[in-house]
């Protein structure tokens, strides 16, 4: 134990021990002289009578006599004839030594300390001792004894205290890694723990990147250096660090400035220190390491890489606890995204079904109202009658189209057959629809609007491309709103796995979290008055029929991003349907069921105005009763009804006379479940309102027989 640190005990306790010593043998000095392991050079120990100038030039004196072949049988300490030396004036030990401390007697006695090391004791007298020697060197023999005993004592006291200070430092930690969620605080808390335990004046703590096989410094404690080696990336096996991450064996570089192993840090000074480096193992492979340097003349022993060793285990236990809890917190947040999902989609179904109810009963008062208005334009002649039933009949045209977005956001199935169709192009085709908005109104104004679309390569999905454009001109437009100075809008496409990803960004001004859980509700808009409320749940509503997922994130001044995910289509051709031509109709019997008198009479005026013969009837039971007793060329039905519904009376006359054709009117519109409409062998449906021209046309491809079944579309 020959370095400064390691013998710094012995100070206190041997400045009181000179007291006691130079008080037994009456003399002036008392000195303890350590050899170091290169047995050149001593440490040495003094009382207080002897100033710093002296215990220099004694240390001096020593070095050189030790290098003096004549002088060794002083250092033969087991030799009974060499045991004392006691002012032997032709001793070269004795005369350097007079000189160096100015007495007139010495008196050398070797000892050896537990522990600590050989040297020897060296009493001086500036004057002659009144003493015989046989007297002194009896009692200097029983001095040097307790002395050494007293160091070694002091040294176990010494080693209890340092292990208690490492279990507790230990304790620390295991406390600190299984009770503090701050992943870099623990592992601060560590290199700190092992500095100060080995007595290294700053340290570093390395992950290891197994796919690029580098070493990064995650946390770094150095008061001088720490800039530079935070910087710093090692290859697995370069360096001391390096070293250690490829053999997971931990090693010690005492004067590392002339060791070829060490790495110098870029920026820093080629000074004298010493390097301490130890594994992060976890389940048998290194996953990081920490590495402790020391530049105050600290050599590091076996015993301090064993409890680096210690903590490095401790440590690399905390990273993987830290990477644990990571991916619980990912799992938790991504749980309860889900159950958040899951809240809003039930809320929009909930909200979905009230609004598709309200949406029934406002269609059928519009149906009675587009419908007799259109009936009094073809009987009136007088010019303001029908300037004022024009604006009646545009008004409730722009009100179905209200109730009709209504109904987009509801409905569960697309209106349209769906097909194989290319996604770049109706994204292309989106852009290219808004552009008199975003280019040409902007510019007028002085607003500049720049839209980037990128994409690695054509993705297909099956939907509906009218749909999907729709969709996607909503989002481009609700950016176009967000960016009343001007900005960019950035829309992306990639591929991962079988989806396909898009997102639509922008730079705008973005939305607080109370806008973004009421984003995709119907009727809810930041934008007053100018504002439907319609176009972002118009778009959730497409998205998810094409059983896909929307999420948007925002925040206030940066700006929003909607994700879209689509299924990728693993067909390649879509589906192309031939161009229906007009037919001529011929005058038909028609039965006519429905509920709702207004619209039934209105309806009945409709037909009658067409050249058809119609049969009314209020309900499904006496609708069959009449189908029954009767010969029609065609059955209308509404589809809600009390007691026997607008399917009962389908199914019924399917099976009494199946090549009647059977027309469904529902003010549910779109979001009628186009599979019912299928197996139920309708011939056609019309939603509610409907105009004379949209009721001419169903007849007159229903009664031509030119309708399918499987191709059934809500008109």
């Amino acid at each position: 134990m020959s370095d400064k640190q390691s013998t710094a005990f012995i100070k206190p306790i041997f400045e009181e021990l000179a007291v006691w010593a130079n008080h037994n043998l009456n003399s002036d000095y008392f000195v303890l002289a350590i050899r170091n392991d290169s047995r050149s050079g001593f440490q040495i120990f003094s009382g207080k009578s002897i100033d710093g100038g002296r215990a220099a030039h004694l240390k001096t004196c020593l070095e050189e006599l030790a290098k003096n072949p004549e002088t060794l049988l002083f250092w033969q300490y087991h030799s009974p004839t060499k045991n004392v030396i006691y002012d032997e004036d032709d001793n070269l030990c004795v005369s350097g030594i007079k000189d160096s401390l100015g007495c007139e007697k010495v008196l050398f006695v070797p000892v050896v300390i537990e522990d600590i090391g050989e040297g020897v004791l060296i009493w001086g007298w500036r004057a002659p001792s009144a003493d015989n020697s046989i007297s002194i060197i009896e009692k200097a023999a029983l001095i040097a004894d307790h002395v050494a005993l007293s160091l070694k004592l002091t040294l176990k006291e010494k080693k209890g205290q340092d292990l208690n200070a490492k279990l507790a430092a230990l304790l620390e930690l295991s406390t600190a890694i299984y009770s503090s969620l701050n992943y870099t605080e623990v592992l601060e808390k560590a290199v700190s723990l092992s500095m100060e335990i080995v007595g290294a004046d700053g340290g570093s703590l390395f992950i290891l990147d197994k796919k690029n096989g580098i070493l990064k410094p995650l946390v770094t404690i150095d008061k001088r250096h720490e800039e530079e080696i935070s910087k710093v990336t090692l290859k697995v096996g370069e360096g001391l660090t390096g070293l250690v991450a490829k053999s997971g064996v931990g090693l010690i570089s005492n004067h590392s400035e002339n060791d070829p192993r060490v790495v110098q840090v870029p920026g820093t000074p080629k000074d004298p220190e010493s390097i301490i480096s130890a594994p992060l193992t976890w389940s048998g492979e290194v996953i990081g390491v920490i590495t402790l340097r020391s530049e105050s003349c600290k050599d590091f022993q076996q015993e301090d890489l064993d409890i680096l060793t210690i903590f490095a285990r401790q440590t690399a236990d905390a990273i993987e606890n830290a990477k644990l809890f990571d991916s619980l917190e990912k799992a938790y947040q991504e749980l309860a995204s889900t159950q958040e999902q899951l809240i809003m989609t039930e809320k929009l179904r909930a909200l979905g079904e009230m609004a598709g109810g309200v949406a029934h009963d406002f269609n059928n008062v519009l149906g009675a109202i587009l419908g007799r208005t259109q009936l009094l334009l073809r009987a009136v002649e007088d010019p303001k009658l029908v300037k004022h039933l024009q604006q009646i009949e545009q008004m409730t045209l722009a009100g179905a189209k209200t109730i009709q977005r209504l109904q987009n956001f509801t409905r569960v199935s697309s209106s349209g057959r769906y097909e194989t169709i290319d996604l770049i192009k109706v994204v292309e085709d989106a852009i290219e629809m808004t552009r008199p908005r975003w280019k040409d109104q902007c510019q007028k104004g002085g607003v500049a609007i720049d839209i980037r679309f990128d994409f690695k390569e054509r993705l297909s999905v099956m939907g509906n491309p009218g749909e999907l454009a729709e969709a996607f001109s909503n989002l481009i437009m609700n950016s176009i709103d967000a960016l009343p100075q001007g900005g960019a809008i950035t829309i992306n496409s990639i591929r991962q796995d079988d989806k396909a990803i898009l997102t639509f960004q922008d730079n705008g001004v973005g939305m607080d979290e109370v806008t973004l859980k009421r984003i995709f509700f119907p009727f809810f808009t930041t934008k007053g008055r100018q504002g439907t409320g319609m176009g972002l749940s118009v778009v959730y509503g497409i998205i998810n029929r094409h059983r896909g997922e929307i999420d948007v994130t925002s925040k206030i001044g940066e700006g929003t991003t909607f994700t879209i995910i689509l299924p990728i289509s693993q067909q390649t051709s879509p589906v192309i349907e031939d161009i229906p031509k007009p037919v001529q109709v011929a005058k038909a019997r028609v039965l006519l069921v429905d509920d709702d008198e207004n619209i039934r009479s209105v309806i009945s005026d409709m037909l009658d105005l067409l050249g058809h013969q119609v049969m009314a009837a209020p309900c499904g039971e006496d609708a069959l009763k009449l189908f029954q007793k009767h010969d029609f060329d065609l059955v209308i039905t509404d589809l809600g009804m009390p007691g026997i519904s607008g399917w009962d009376v389908v199914r019924a006359c399917k099976e009494m006379r199946p090549h009647i054709p059977v027309i469904m009117i529902s003010g549910w519109g779109n979001q009628i479940d186009e599979n019912m409409i299928s197996q139920s062998r309708l011939d056609g449906v019309l939603a509610k309102p409907f105009e004379m021209n949209k009721i001419k046309a169903m007849l007159g491809k229903v009664l031509s027989g030119d309708s399918n079944p499987a191709d059934i579309k809500v008109s």
